[in-house]
């Protein structure tokens, strides 16, 4: 425990600065292994999404997009509910390495994307 609280009080895992390039914006450092609960900030704004995905980014790019689909496969992770404001998301990543990761939020038809690059360490 007071590892996870030293390693989080001496590392940023993520830059919210108004000056950080967009590029950089997406990029958030996790810890693996089964004893981390990493916690990301996701902003939703002030509007209601009623269909909230988290999956692989080129997952996005198959003719099956998400689970369940015509051809894919792809595991998806969805949220229940209305989603709004600022909610945080909680991961533990078993596997250290770089993951392209995407929210897929929908409401009336409407969606948006939020594509995030998971930076993971041992």
């Amino acid at each position: 425990m007071q590892d996870a609280l030293q390693w989080t009080f001496a590392h940023q895992m993520v830059n919210v600065s108004a000056t950080l390039g967009p590029a950089m914006q997406k990029v958030v450092f996790l810890r693996a292994g089964a004893k981390w609960e990493n916690q990301v900030e996701i902003a939703f704004g002030a509007s209601n999404y009623t269909n909230v995905q988290l999956s692989f980014r080129d997952n996005l790019g198959t003719s099956g997009s998400f689970l369940n689909g015509s051809t894919g496969a792809v595991p998806v992770v969805t949220f229940s509910g209305t989603q709004t404001g600022n909610l945080v998301l909680h991961a533990t990543i078993l596997q250290p390495g770089n993951y392209s990761m995407v929210i897929v939020a929908s409401t009336g038809g409407t969606f948006s994307t939020f594509e995030m690059e998971w930076v993971v360490i041992p």
